[in-house]
């Protein structure tokens, strides 16, 4: 039996047992019932005594022997005319938890970085000399940010990529780190008045491969929401060969 509305049910129980002269006895017993309970208590009602002397009804009372004028009843006696089927509990579906530094790395991924184009100075069609500084340099158009954007549902993350040094590897072994795309040599002005941040000399002439190697470095924010952080960097290299001879003295007597 269970409670419906929080109302109540009521019960009707019909109780037997032998009395004292042998004559079967019943109890008819009404009361309200409280299914959450484990057992079920009703109130005595009306007893009635069948066979033998002194088979009289009465109110609220024993008679005959007869038991205490209460009963405990199965909740749900089969048939189960009274026990309804509890509703299931509901569950919220949760869906998966997004990380958003995983989109991070599907943005970092499609990230369109330039390879560096070199320059030198003398250029990379002529000899580079023994004992003179070559002057090295990328092309600074090329010099700046770069940023892709990953979408899943609820999370939209961008990955931004910023050049930070250019690594020359100068084909002997030797390398120049240089912090940032370098100056371009200017032919229109004389040597005196320029300056490089970025040249190497070489001592040895050869026939070697020059490269260049721009470190970038990651960064991914989450938009509309704190977060963020840094991706694991990115390099993008280009290699030229060059000729490295030594400065002929030329003999003008």
């Amino acid at each position: 039996m269970r409670r419906v509305g929080g109302v109540l049910l009521a019960a009707t129980v019909v109780v037997g047992w032998a009395g004292p002269t042998g004559a079967e006895q019943t109890s008819t017993v009404e009361g309200r019932v409280d299914p959450s309970d484990s057992s079920i208590t009703v109130s005595a009602g009306t007893t009635t005594q069948n066979g033998g002397s002194g088979g009289q009804a009465s109110e609220g009372g024993q008679q005959g022997g007869a038991p205490a004028e209460t009963a405990a009843i199965d909740p749900c006696p089969p048939p189960s005319y009274f026990c309804f089927a509890a509703p299931e509990p509901q569950i919220a579906l949760i869906g998966p938890v997004v990380d958003p530094r995983a989109v991070a790395l599907q943005a970092r991924s499609s990230l369109a970085l330039p390879a560096p184009v070199i320059n030198l100075n003398p250029s990379t069609g002529q000899d580079q000399l023994v004992q003179v500084p070559t002057w090295m340099w990328v092309d600074g158009a090329a010099w700046g940010s770069r940023s892709s954007t990953a979408s899943v549902p609820g999370v939209t993350v961008t990955a931004t990529a910023t050049p930070q040094r250019v690594i020359w590897d100068m084909g002997n072994g030797e390398r120049v780190v240089c912090p940032g795309p370098g100056t371009p040599y200017d032919t229109s002005r004389g040597e005196a008045g320029q300056r490089s941040d970025c040249s190497y000399t070489y001592r040895h002439p050869g026939y070697l491969s020059v490269s260049a190697t721009v470190v970038w470095t990651v960064t991914w924010s989450v938009a509309g929401a704190p977060g963020g952080g840094t991706l694991p960097g990115m390099f993008r290299t280009t290699s030229v060969p060059v000729t490295v001879a030594e400065a002929q003295a030329i003999n003008t007597g």
